[in-house]
């Protein structure tokens, strides 16, 4: 019975897990670019997708970039079930970039500068399905961008201090990533957390606030040490 208890888990894992992939996109201070993707899949599931073992399938995972680039750093852990992959990838600036962008979900990334203003913009071209057996299920696609440069415009899903986030999943409607900032206009913020909140405050507000309550506070020290001497 146990025997096939565990039998059953296993297949219902198999029947209802795919690749879930997070990809993160770095916008630096100094203008280069950083990229990594995270990817997780059922192991015995990808290994019989790809008909492929160890590195060699996690290698096939990261297709869905249809990366062959030897500046890529791929590394790999898993753990009872799953297997994790991560590639990373440096670019000099955005431009080199988008001349190095492939992707199976979007045709492409566009990047258009006009004065000071930086606008990225890609379209999805494929909805995330099984219907091909060729190819690994991509359960969800989350998509982070975070820029150390104002934000002018986005359309994101969501967006967590200066990190914006465009989530996909199975059989959503084709989306479009959009995002415009100022590239010589640093985001002077700062993120604070509270009650699993989080706020976004600008360093120079935060400045000014920690000077008036030195000055608050040099003021109340002066008051109780000249009360004090009168009356001595």
């Amino acid at each position: 019975m146990n025997k096939l208890k565990k039998i059953l888990i296993t297949f219902i894992i198999l029947i209802t897990s795919g690749c879930s992939v997070e990809y993160n996109l770095n916008i630096n201070e100094d203008n280069s670019v950083s990229e990594t993707v995270v990817a997780s899949e059922v192991t015995t599931k990808m290994e019989s997708l790809t008909r492929l073992k160890g590195d060699t399938a996690v290698n096939y995972l990261f297709k869905m970039f249809n990366r062959n680039d030897d500046l890529i750093s791929v590394t790999s852990t898993s753990d009872t079930y799953n297997t994790y992959a991560t590639a990373k990838r440096v670019y000099n600036d955005i431009d080199e970039y988008k001349d190095s962008f492939k992707s199976d979900l979007f045709s492409n990334i566009n990047v258009s500068k006009s004065d000071n203003t930086v606008m990225i913009y890609a379209k999805q071209k494929t909805k995330l399905t099984n219907d091909s057996s060729y190819s690994l299920i991509y359960d969800d696609v989350h998509i982070k961008i975070k820029i150390s440069y104002k934000v002018i415009e986005n359309n994101a899903d969501e967006v967590i201090g200066d990190t914006y986030i465009w989530n996909l999943s199975k059989n959503d409607d084709l989306k479009t990533v959009k995002i415009s900032y100022l590239d010589n206009n640093k985001n002077n913020n700062m993120n604070i957390k509270i009650n699993n909140k989080i706020y976004s405050i600008s360093y120079y507000i935060t400045i000014i606030g920690l000077l008036a309550l030195i000055i608050i506070f040099i003021i109340i020290i002066v008051y109780r040490k000249n009360k004090k001497n009168n009356i001595v």
